[in-house]
Formats: structure tokens, sequence, C-alpha cells
């Protein structure tokens, strides 16, 4: 099956955090999974500069969270946070309230104990209330 990854339409900004999908190939080698995981791995990499540090975390994927979700997560509450004047754990209830994650009891679910999708919901609740508080934030 030919992918329809476009590779010109594809802007990258480095420095960022990037994720690539890499299977083990018959001789155990790490492979990108799909084109577009070689494409972000080779630009990422171009931009890097001689003797620069890259961090690298392996992890199986599995139907939980992501440790890149988690550390996306969290300060992006803690930004929401700082920029409406609420305390962080107070940000943290409002937007897995908003997303859903809430136990039978009533209390809120650990983004730990979350499905990558419920912490993927609460990612895009984070950006949606970003996007919505800082134009109201610039008017001021």
């Amino acid at each position: 099956m030919k992918s329809s990854f476009n590779k010109s339409k594809l802007t990258i900004v480095a420095k960022l955090p990037v994720t690539v999908v890499y299977k083990i190939d018959e001789d155990g080698n790490l492979q990108p999974n799909t084109e577009a995981d070689r494409i972000m791995k080779d630009l990422f990499k171009k931009d890097c500069k001689q003797g620069e540090l890259v961090e690298i975390t392996y992890e199986i994927q599995n139907n939980d969270h992501s440790y890149g979700q988690l550390s996306k997560v969290k300060p992006m509450v803690r930004e929401l946070a700082a920029e409406t004047g609420v305390t962080f754990m107070e940000m943290e209830k409002i937007i897995k309230e908003k997303v859903g994650l809430v136990n039978s009891d009533g209390s809120v679910k650990s983004f730990g104990d979350c499905s990558k999708q419920e912490v993927s919901s609460a990612i895009q609740a984070c950006e949606e209330l970003m996007s919505f508080i800082r134009p109201a934030i610039d008017e001021q």
C-alpha cells in the first residue's frame, strides 16, 4: 500500500520534541515505521549541529498513554494555569472534567491511569482552551 504522505507540505519546527515510531526488523534493527516517520527523523537530524546532544527515550507502544503524551499534557496544564491565574491542580481538574476523565465516585482520573485516547483528548482540550485564552490576553 502506497503512502499518501505529501513531503512537500511538511514543515518542521525541528527543535521541538519530534516523535518517530520505529519497528524492529528481522535483523533486530530499528527502522522508521512509515515514510512519514523516516522523513521526520531525517528533517530533525538535518537541523542538528555537530556535537549537539539528543535525548532519546524508547518505549514499547501499547494501549496506555505514552511518556511523550504525559510530558506534553502536564506543561500545557501548567501554562494554562499560569495564564488564567488558577492553580495547577484546579486547571488539571477543569481539563479532566471537560473531557470526561471522571471516576464513578466523582473524583478525576490520574493521567497515569488514562489511555492514549483519553490523554489525547486532554491535550486537545488544552490546545483549544489556549487558543481561546491567548487572543483574549493579547487584546488587554
